[in-house]
């Protein structure tokens, strides 16, 4: 595959899906200044007869001084149609996508669990428990 068919990928988020979410009251008073940390896991799947990428960010919530103290959870499917898939994928069933591409459709997966979590978790305990601008290309991909 050349390069300016790598820049030329055709592709559409086409559905989001909430897959779990979770919100687990604290058994004690969360102080008002708490810093909350994320366990931020992110997988690609791949329909290849129907064109589809489930790009599937999976989120634990906890305080950032208790790891063990879970507070929340969020997992989200964003569900991208990409044009003539079949044209990236080798003979031994490898899928050839440059990091940039998956870097790309990570980042709109991880901005859209953003939104996603802000309007679950507004009102709740969780409501300032907003997940940070990420740098999508630390996540490595995992192919199913």
């Amino acid at each position: 595959m050349s390069l300016k068919e790598e820049k030329n990928i055709e592709f559409q988020l086409i559905n989001i899906e909430i897959l779990e979410s979770e919100i687990k009251t604290p058994k004690e008073t969360l102080a008002k200044n708490i810093i909350f940390s994320f366990d931020i896991a992110i997988e690609q799947r791949f329909n290849i007869e129907q064109e589809l990428i489930f790009v599937i960010c999976d989120i634990t919530i906890f305080p950032q001084d208790n790891p063990e103290q879970k507070l929340g959870k969020y997992c989200s499917s964003c569900v991208f149609k990409v044009n003539k898939l079949s044209k990236y994928i080798s003979e031994s069933k490898e899928i050839n996508f440059s990091e940039n591409f998956i870097v790309t459709i990570n980042s709109v997966a991880l901005s859209t669990t953003r939104g996603l979590m802000f309007s679950l978790f507004k009102g709740t305990f969780l409501q300032s428990a907003i997940l940070p601008i990420l740098d999508p290309s630390q996540y490595q991909k995992e192919r199913k």
